[in-house]
Order: structure tokens, then sequence, then C-alpha cells
């Protein structure tokens, strides 16, 4: 009886050896899959809401709204001061 129980316990931790094993070998698996849905979902564009107007390109865009003051071009500011002191 102790020799039975005894081979029984062998085999179930060979087998959670064998379990530990397939589980990293799946655990890697996944993580591919996983860096490869993502790469494929990256590619994938935004879905736009419906109430955004059908427009040929950008110049068709509504502005709905506007936040804070637009910044001043520097490059024109430097451009005057350099052909003033010519």
């Amino acid at each position: 009886m102790k020799k039975a129980s005894e081979t029984k316990l062998r085999r179930g931790v060979a087998q959670v050896g064998n379990l530990k094993d397939e589980s990293r070998k799946l655990d890697g698996r996944r993580e591919e899959a996983e860096k490869g849905m993502h790469s494929l979902l990256s590619t994938i564009p935004n879905v736009p809401h419906s109430s955004v107007p059908v427009g040929k390109d950008e110049t068709a865009n509504v502005e709905v709204r506007r936040w804070g003051k637009a910044p001043v071009s520097t490059l024109n500011q430097w451009t005057t001061l350099i052909w003033e002191r010519r």
C-alpha cells in the first residue's frame, strides 16, 4: 500500500512539473500573439463620431470651438528684426 501511494505521489509531482513547463510555453505563445494583435490593431484607424461631417479634405472641416489663443509665429518677428537691422 505504501509503495502504491509513493508511486501515485511521484506521478503527480511529475505531472505538475510537466504542467509548469507547458504553462511557460503557452505563456510565451500568448505574449507573441498579444504583440501581434496590438501590432495589427494599431493599423486600424479610429472611427469618426456620427456627428462629424463628411468632407473632401481638411479644408472642409468645421470649427466647433477654440480654446485659448492661437500661438504667434516667432519666425515673422525674427525676420522683421533681421530686416530692420540691415
